[in-house]
């Protein structure tokens, strides 16, 4: 979303604004891979 000043001229997000979504972005991607890294075993046991 860009944002716009009084003269309608588009402004830029700020160095903050940016960071802080490049790491919310990093925080989403590492659980996402720790998500996937679980892996569900089924164990069958037929000794009967």
């Amino acid at each position: 979303m860009v944002k716009r000043d009084g003269r309608d001229i588009p402004r830029r997000p700020t160095a903050k604004a940016f960071a802080k979504n490049v790491f919310s972005n990093e925080e989403r991607k590492s659980e996402v891979r720790r998500r996937s890294d679980t892996a569900l075993v089924l164990i069958v046991n037929d000794t009967n």
